[in-house]
């Protein structure tokens, strides 16, 4: 069988004196590999290799060894939004179908599978400005299997996706790899959406080197909440309308958020979940009705505004290094109690990047480091949008335990995803379907059961 590449002793050296490899296999053609390995290990940099480019801010490489690569190659980039230039859907996916390696006859039906298959039929008139991010990954991956190159590179494809969008991802794949070409991924969730005879490349040998258990007497500094407070009310919405973008993404929400409580806010891409993270952080003034602030809940701390990471850790970073940003950050949570940046920074695995700036991490490395800089904060109520995306399985499970572990100390999460991983950890469950949200307390916190123990339309718990 035709091999799609093959990479022998091949090696990456930048002018930071950081070395990539050496690397040593190979991917025959009509088949799909996956690039395991920890944030951090190369694997954006071995798909850039692969595609003769250089990953942006590292300069350029030096590479040694030998590297035989199929043309045509395409490469999804980790932010798909830097490679939709289109100002409308239907510009992008028509731009995608002129510049395809399938045959004229075969082209349109292509295009109207993945706008099915995406979900993006609905979308065709609508400006990529206007999407979610989830929408634009759907588009980036429709744009990219329309163009049907020999050799798709994808980069964390599914980052995004809701469950809908992961099946059609797996479907595509499936179906261009029937016609002969080879996909190379690296997703921690390749498993959900690859075939299952699909190759597995690991980069480095070792898993993560994030401990396994987490140290609430280690995480925090002075005396926490848990004996009082916990219950207290700290942001009460009602009839609330947010408009973004010409369109109504809810209507007549309402809910409430007590201290010391996880709250899971799951929906598919476009249903408006940044919509509601945004506007429970005072970022989005809602179209009507009422959001309080309760400072009974909040009168213990110096920043009573709520925290938040938003979904494009770029736009936390200022270039510096990564013990400055934690520092500005974290300024005063000292003096106050609570999370502490140095425990954090060791349970989050960060020792090893202080120096380094943020924006030339790897965007594993970058959502940890965002993640710390909104809970070292301090604030009563954390709103993280997406904050587990470009993580591997044990970063997650870490990850994780450092959530329950604020909660129990007394303050709240807000936590966006567009698939229900952050269930097990959630008190309530806010799903968003249709410009509608469906309230649901949960007893997973407790006992991992995923037992409801209530469930209504959209109201206050």
């Amino acid at each position: 069988m035709e091999r799609a590449f093959f990479l022998d002793s091949f090696e990456m050296q930048y002018p930071d004196g950081s070395t990539l490899g050496p690397w040593s296999f190979s991917l025959d053609t009509g088949r799909t590999g996956a690039l395991c390995g920890p944030s951090g290990s190369g694997k954006t940099s071995l798909l850039y290799g692969l595609a003769s480019l250089d990953p942006g801010g590292f300069g350029p490489a030096k590479v040694s060894g030998r590297r035989g690569v199929t043309a045509p190659v395409d490469l999804l980039f980790e932010k798909p939004f830097l490679q939709i230039l289109g100002p409308l859907v239907k510009d992008e996916l028509s731009a995608a179908e002129a510049g395809s390696w399938l045959p004229p006859h075969a082209r349109r039906r292509e295009r109207e599978w993945l706008l099915e298959a995406f979900c993006l039929d609905s979308l065709w008139d609508r400006p990529v400005r206007e999407l979610s991010e989830g929408e634009r990954q759907k588009l980036a991956l429709a744009c990219l299997f329309l163009r049907s190159p020999a050799l798709l590179l994808l980069d964390q494809p599914a980052s995004s996706l809701d469950r809908g969008g992961q099946k059609a991802l797996k479907a595509a794949i499936e179906r261009i790899t029937r016609r002969g070409a080879a996909t190379l991924i690296a997703d921690p969730d390749w498993k959900r959406f690859t075939p299952s005879e699909a190759e597995r490349f690991s980069l480095f040998p070792k898993a993560s080197n994030l401990p396994r258990e987490v140290s609430v007497d280690r995480l925090f500094e002075g005396s926490g909440s848990r004996e009082r407070g916990c219950g207290d009310r700290i942001l009460e919405f009602e009839g609330l309308e947010i408009r973004r973008g010409g369109r109504t993404v809810l209507r007549e929400g309402s809910g409430r958020i007590s201290r010391g409580e996880i709250i899971a806010l799951v929906g598919d891409n476009g249903s408006g979940k940044t919509s509601l993270v945004l506007t429970i952080a005072g970022l989005l003034k809602p179209a009507n009705g009422r959001l309080t602030k309760s400072s009974s809940g909040v009168r213990r701390f110096r920043r009573p505004r709520p925290a938040l990471m938003l979904q494009e850790s770029l736009w936390h970073l200022s270039g510096k290094p990564v013990k400055r940003e934690l520092a500005w950050a974290g300024r005063g949570a000292r003096r106050q109690g609570g999370i502490q940046p140095a425990a954090l920074s060791s349970l989050l695995d960060l020792e090893g990047l202080l120096e380094t700036p943020g924006l030339l991490l790897s965007r594993g490395e970058m959502q940890r480091v965002t993640l710390a800089m909104a809970l070292v904060r301090n604030a009563p109520l954390v709103c993280l949008d997406e904050p587990l995306r470009f993580l591997w399985d044990q970063e997650r499970r870490t990850i994780g335990r450092i959530f329950q572990a604020v909660r129990d100390w007394g303050l709240s999460l807000l936590i966006a995803s567009p698939v229900e991983e952050v269930l097990p950890w959630a008190d309530q469950v806010w799903r968003l379907t249709r410009g509608r949200m469906e309230i649901c307390r949960t007893t997973y916190a407790s006992d991992n059961s995923a037992t409801q123990s209530s469930s209504g339309p959209s109201g206050a718990p």
